[in-house]
């Protein structure tokens, strides 16, 4: 940030490359206080299209410090986040954004900010989506629930990764008709909302459950889908599940699992 300030009386005299280049290396943090430095810089920061979401770039550090431990201390880090995450994304000049990602241990607490944030990507375009939520602690975290309620018309998100949430059981899948890729990382899994999203995402060809929490017997029907990873070796859950395939044109499949008593696999 000291070499931003350096550049502010010299910021007409470069070249527009060489500040897109000073701004590539900026946090995401320092990158909102340049638009107090200059107005020609207010703009600038809008030129980066792929957005990422973490420790380094909201707080300059790579791992949840030791304050952490402690719950208070732990969602006083959380509404910093959620607070830095939405400000930004209220800020950001940028007329397109091309992916989205959140690597931080956000939850149900935090919606406001990630529901703006999801809607803000779509109004501007956005083609990826990963919101990571996972991280190991004894806290009761009440997953982000997945619901999609702002999204209206044609959209161009084709890959979504969704970690430690929750998809709503009222989730309409219509919204998301032009997917291609979808990975789901400890998420609850059951039937009905598997079936409306095989029916409905017509453009689906890579799927991933990784320790997903399998809350029925499965059925994946889809003819479009053309690679399967399933791992689940880690479930908690001890109850046998059944896993039925019907996927006529898929090219490859990874399978994992201690805990489905029978898998059928129909091409």
């Amino acid at each position: 940030m000291n070499g931003v300030k350096k550049l502010k009386g010299e910021s007409t005299e470069l070249p527009d490359c060489i500040i897109s280049y000073i701004f590539s290396k900026l946090s995401l943090k320092n990158l909102v206080k340049t638009r107090a430095l200059s107005k020609q810089w207010y703009h600038e920061w809008g030129l980066r299209k792929d957005l990422t979401f973490d420790l380094l770039n909201m707080f300059d550090y790579n791992t949840v410090p030791e304050l952490s431990i402690t719950l208070p201390h732990f969602r006083q880090l959380q509404s910093q986040f959620a607070t830095r995450l939405d400000y930004f994304m209220q800020k950001y000049p940028g007329d397109m954004i091309s992916s989205i990602r959140v690597n931080f241990p956000l939850d149900v607490y935090h919606t406001y900010a990630i529901d703006g944030l999801i809607h803000k990507g779509l109004v501007k375009g956005v083609n990826r989506i990963e919101l990571l939520f996972a991280y190991k602690t004894d806290f009761n975290i009440r997953p982000y629930k997945f619901l999609f309620p702002f999204l209206s018309g044609p959209n161009t998100l084709t890959y979504l990764h969704l970690q430690n949430c929750h998809i709503a059981a009222t989730m309409d899948f219509s919204r998301l008709k032009n997917l291609r890729t979808l990975v789901l990382t400890l998420v609850p899994v059951e039937q009905n909302m598997l079936q409306d999203l095989c029916f409905t995402c017509i453009h689906l060809e890579n799927f991933i459950l990784n320790e997903c929490l399998f809350l029925s017997d499965l059925k994946i029907t889809s003819p479009s889908l053309l690679h399967l990873n399933i791992h689940c070796g880690r479930l908690r859950d001890t109850k046998s599940r059944n896993l039925d395939i019907v996927a006529s044109n898929l090219l490859s499949i990874e399978y994992s699992s201690v805990y489905l008593s029978s898998l059928l696999l129909f091409l």
